[in-house]
């Protein structure tokens, strides 16, 4: 019995797409110097490409870093065909129009994941699991903002795409792990970096804890 490895997983093999049926056959038929091909079979070639993008662009066991890798390069063979589309017929030349925008779509939609995890999560909030840790006595979510704060300004945390994590990402992970709320996060990071007293109180309480723990 014959399995599709790539709808089950489509991470095991991130060149299925430019390696498509669909993109074999429309590199064909836009390269033919006749310009002819079978359109119905090409259409449904098309629904079947559509389908693998999206279940690639859903995948949980695939990285958001290698499906930008995977669409691409598929993206990047369609452009190479640009000049091959003229003088085609127009119902070719819609297909991979529809195929370049799908990609560039699919794309917009993964930085946009990467940007913004919070926002772009498929879960509903009362299915995503909760942290199993709570915020100690007598330490406040002040207490964490100030630790953020440091790991922002030192560029501690990086995205999947080696940018650099903004305050809200950092924000966010906090807030889940300990399972506090912090409202307003670039007003508090202002507050923090704008106190006039005791501006490292929680970071000097951390070192010094540290040196304690070295010295035992």
């Amino acid at each position: 019995m014959k399995t599709h490895k790539n709808k089950k997983n489509p991470s095991k093999n991130l060149r299925f797409l430019e390696n498509s049926h669909f993109m074999k056959l429309l590199c064909t038929s836009l390269e033919s110097d006749s310009g002819q091909c079978d359109l119905e079979r090409l259409k449904a070639s098309y629904a079947r490409f559509v389908g693998s993008v999206q279940r690639l662009v859903a995948s949980e066991q695939c990285a958001p870093l290698d499906m930008l890798h995977a669409l691409s390069r598929a993206r990047n063979r369609l452009v190479r065909l640009r000049s091959c589309e003229e003088r085609r017929p127009a119902a070719l030349v819609a297909l991979w129009e529809g195929a370049v925008s799908h990609l560039e779509f699919e794309m917009r939609m993964v930085h946009l994941r990467i940007e913004h995890p919070a926002v772009m999560d498929r879960l509903p909030q009362s299915e995503k699991p909760r942290s199993a840790l709570y915020l100690a006595e007598p330490f406040t979510p002040t207490d964490l903002m100030e630790l953020i704060t440091a790991l922002h300004s030192a560029g501690v945390g990086r995205r999947i795409d080696g940018t650099r994590a903004n305050v809200e990402q950092l924000v966010e992970l906090f807030s889940w792990m300990f399972n506090v709320r912090i409202n307003n996060p670039i007003q508090c990071r202002r507050g923090v970096i704008n106190r006039k007293l005791r501006l490292t109180r929680f970071l000097d309480l951390l070192r010094n804890s540290l040196i304690e723990e070295s010295q035992r």
